[in-house]
């Protein structure tokens, strides 16, 4: 029992680590990074830009991947591939010379992202844990604490070594780290249908999910809730993708400096991780429509601060709003 218990603590531990490295090397520290890279190169913003949309359109599609790959080849095998992939982008973005590689690198980081993040560690550790809406804002909390250490990072990388392409080796190193540890701790196949089929030790209050236990997807589908969900979803990753990857540089030209936006960045994804864990508490309490309208009437506000802040007031109108909208 008490292996049990410690090898469960030890997933939890293995999932949110490798959530934590890729959103410090993805979303979180490319746009701070983007500004030394489009300098050094002698790229357009309109070049740099597009692996940042890249970034997310690969993110996006990539998703429907971790779900077939856990049926194929379980989680320590989807981990195992995603854990490759990240690597081979952090390795691209430390060598690359032409917007093309970059291109493929940021390609890369997306796919990566989707394959080691939240599809997998949900799937996991909804079955290991009691109270799965708590323990899910843990994990959120960890992986966001990953956007808090990212822009730090590299004005620490900065302050070493003025290189930008040893922060992204410094990425490939820690994403490596986290690969092999993750597939040292991950359930095997077998495992993995014990999970599935062992009823969880505490079910959620039947009220909170409104009785709907056994929906297929078919069902789900079939519903405008469905898409209400799938778009309010799609509105925050699209105002969270823009705003790290422009937001420094945004602020740069209305006289921010590059280290003040970096900071921002940081505090942001620090109010997000603190949020995630109160939001998991929260998600045993209200129902998820409430916590929605919440998030997006707080990434609104956020946003605007954003627009037109030319100093801290409304940078941190920036910080409160999409930190809790994260």
């Amino acid at each position: 029992m008490a292996d049990a218990y410690a090898r469960r603590w030890l997933i939890f531990g293995a999932m949110s680590l490798m959530f934590f490295v890729v959103s410090g090397g993805a979303f979180a520290s490319l746009g701070v990074v983007l500004p030394a890279m489009v300098q050094d190169l002698s790229w357009s913003w309109a070049e740099a830009g597009f692996g940042y949309t890249l970034l997310g359109i690969a993110c996006g599609i990539a998703s429907f991947m971790p779900a077939y790959t856990i049926r194929k080849f379980g989680v320590r095998g989807t981990l195992a591939m995603g854990a490759a992939i990240m690597i081979a982008g952090f390795l691209l973005m430390a060598v690359t010379q032409t917007v093309q590689l970059y291109l493929v690198g940021t390609t890369l980081i997306g796919i990566a992202f989707a394959c080691v993040s939240t599809v997998p560690g949900t799937h996991v550790l909804t079955n290991l844990f009691t109270n799965r809406s708590t323990m899910l804002g843990a994990y959120f909390t960890l992986g966001a604490l990953g956007g808090v250490a990212g822009p730090q990072l590299y004005h620490l990388n900065d302050i070493l070594t003025q290189n930008w392409r040893t922060y992204w080796i410094g990425f490939a190193l820690l994403a490596l780290v986290a690969g092999l540890f993750a597939m040292w701790v991950a359930p095997r196949r077998h495992e993995e249908k014990v999970h599935e089929e062992a009823p969880p030790e505490v079910a959620s209050a039947p009220e909170m999910i409104e009785g709907l236990k056994d929906w297929t997807v078919r069902r789900a589908l079939a519903t405008p809730q469905y898409y209400v969900i799938v778009g309010g979803y799609t509105s925050f990753l699209l105002v969270n993708t823009t705003t790290h990857g422009f937001g420094v540089q945004h602020l740069i030209e209305r006289g921010v400096s590059a280290v003040d936006g970096g900071l921002m960045m940081s505090i942001e994804a620090l109010v997000a991780a603190l949020v995630a864990f109160v939001g998991g508490i929260m998600g045993e309490k209200i129902k998820p429509k409430m916590l929605m309208i919440l998030s997006l009437f707080s990434v609104t506000i956020g946003s605007w601060g954003l627009a037109v802040a030319t100093g801290w007031p409304l940078m941190w109108l920036y910080i409160i709003g999409v930190g809790i909208g994260f």
